[in-house]
């Protein structure tokens, strides 16, 4: 029986003889099974002419008996390929097809006529990057590395830990660094590399890179990512070029990276004059500074009480210590808990500027708990704020502030409370 033509959202384990017209959009480096070391996979995504995306899986000899048949960004007719249940695990987003492929002895993979794999990673300039986010955003970013943090771990929402590291890279399209977060083997083995001779600024190339809000913007590696040591290429040239006619600038931007990953430990503190007075083009998205400030307009007005999520802090629409799902951090089983925050105008000798400090910080300044001051009945409430009202205007305190996420995002410079201490 001829195969029939079929679309992605077609297709179930009922599908008789087929045939589908799909991209390769993703195809992932070879990676090991966690929980057994004898197995090797890599997952494979193919979209259709409707966008309709599809995934296989090959595992251990597969890997290389495709290796050269299916590449990434070509165009393919897979013809009476096995349809198969996906497992609910490995459904990582909602939108995931429920099936996936399966390569078995009557599957044919044909090139589409035309088709033909890139020549090489297509890069684009730091400055060219868009600023939004969509699931399936993939970059080439390549630039002088000038910072890569030692290695650390940070536990998964399922408790297990994962390594990481940051990296950071310069281009001459921005004056604002580029954060690059490596991820498991790519912060490991690749990681380690790359520290051993940022300090030389070498032009480094990145692959399939995934666009973050972490940090205001970044970019993280996935699955996908290679990390091009020394690439060759006319960009690449061209950077080694800029870099040689610009090594005063890159060292400076590389110290002023160093100075704000390893801060002094004693606190030193700035006034909100020489705060304002700093621009975008020389800040950089983790920088810290102290400021010692009064509160002479505090008015309780300003404080606000809402129910939000107990980790992120999210607000929510559910009750108080009702359990749900908080869409944003992705985590499950968080509870519906009082937040606040407190909006007030910080003073010192030099000028003014307006900060709002979010629940952990607000407790410190009105010196009681949300969930304490939640349970107060409106006219203890009201008591209680009135006194607060007058001890804030008459202490002062110590506030940390960093540039906001529009920073990184959109180069605007704008200030926000990183945190808050009384002494």
């Amino acid at each position: 029986m001829k195969p029939e033509k079929k679309l992605v959202k077609d297709l179930n384990d009922k599908t008789g003889p087929h045939s589908i017209r799909v991209k390769v959009i993703n195809k992932t480096n070879t990676q090991n099974s966690p929980t057994n070391k004898s197995i090797n996979y890599q997952r494979i995504t193919f979209q259709d002419e409707e966008g309709s995306k599809i995934k296989t899986t090959l595992y251990n000899d597969e890997i290389k008996a495709y290796e050269d048949i299916i590449q990434n960004q070509m165009e393919y007719e897979i013809s009476n390929a096995k349809i198969r249940p996906m497992p609910e695990k490995y459904r990582t987003n909602p939108e995931d097809h429920p099936y996936q492929l399966s390569f078995g002895g009557n599957t044919i993979i044909k090139p589409v006529e035309g088709s033909k794999p890139p020549l090489g990673p297509e890069y684009i300039p730091i400055a060219s990057i868009p600023r939004t986010i969509t699931a399936d955003d993939r970059y080439d970013v390549i630039g002088i590395l000038i910072y890569v943090e030692p290695l650390r771990q940070i536990p998964r929402p399922t408790g297990e830990a994962v390594d990481v590291r940051e990296m950071v890279v310069v281009d001459p399209s921005t004056e604002q660094p580029l954060i690059i977060t490596a991820w498991a083997e790519l912060a490991t083995k690749e990681g380690e590399q790359l520290k051993e001779v940022f300090e030389s600024f070498p032009v480094t190339g990145f692959t399939c890179l995934k666009p973050s809000y972490h940090k205001g913007f970044s970019l993280s590696t996935t699955s996908s990512t290679f990390v091009k040591f020394n690439p060759e290429g006319e960009k690449a040239e061209m950077l080694r070029a800029w870099g040689e006619a610009n090594k005063k600038a890159i060292s400076i931007k590389h110290r002023q990276v160093f100075d704000v990953r390893l801060p002094e430990t004693t606190r030193i503190t700035t006034t909100i004059k020489r705060m304002c007075s700093k621009k975008a083009s020389d800040t950089l998205q983790d920088e810290r500074h102290w400021l010692h400030v009064f509160t002479p307009e505090f008015d309780r007005k300003d404080v606000r009480f809402y129910l939000g999520c107990n980790h992120c802090g999210t607000g929510s629409n559910e009750d108080i210590s009702v359990v749900y799902n908080c869409d944003t951090c992705k985590r499950q089983g968080v509870t519906s808990v009082p937040r606040m925050n407190v909006t007030f105008e910080a003073v010192d000798e030099t000028g003014s500027y307006t900060f709002t400090a979010f629940t952990v910080d607000a407790e410190k300044l009105l010196e009681i708990k949300a969930n304490v001051l939640y349970a107060m009945k409106l006219e203890e409430k009201q008591d209680y704020l009135r006194d607060a009202e007058s001890k804030i205007r008459a202490s002062s305190v110590y506030i940390q502030v960093g540039p906001a996420a529009s920073l990184s995002r959109n180069r605007v410079l704008k200030w926000v409370l990183k945190q808050l201490s009384l002494d």
